[in-house]
């Protein structure tokens, strides 16, 4: 940021004493138009922020929801194993049951 340069007209301006002379009216006009674009930017970053805790939110609402649909899918699933170990028993059971009446038909 800082003070803009000086222009060729402030250039090598001394006094009397060869101090260099500077126009503090320019450079305080240049450090305002300075600090004004510093607010601007600021203020954009702000609002980028906000958009991004925002965006955070609903990523963050999303992914609860996806957990418990996961936790809905993952209890579904268990009561599927359930009642698949059941009909496999079911089936071994009547399976036995055939062989033994095969059996008793070929006796």
């Amino acid at each position: 940021m800082g003070a803009p340069p000086l222009t060729s007209g402030e250039r090598g301006k001394v006094n009397a004493q060869g101090q260099g002379l500077i126009n503090v009216g320019a450079r305080s006009q240049g450090m305002l138009e300075e600090l004004e674009k510093a607010h601007i930017y600021i203020e954009q970053l702000h609002d980028e922020m906000n958009g991004m805790k925002s965006d955070n939110t609903n990523k963050g609402e999303q992914i609860a929801a996806l957990t418990q649909e996961v936790i809905g899918n993952q209890a579904q699933l268990e009561t599927l194993q359930g009642q698949a170990t059941v009909r496999k028993t079911e089936m071994t059971v009547l399976k036995d049951e055939m062989a033994t009446l095969k059996a008793l038909m070929h006796q």
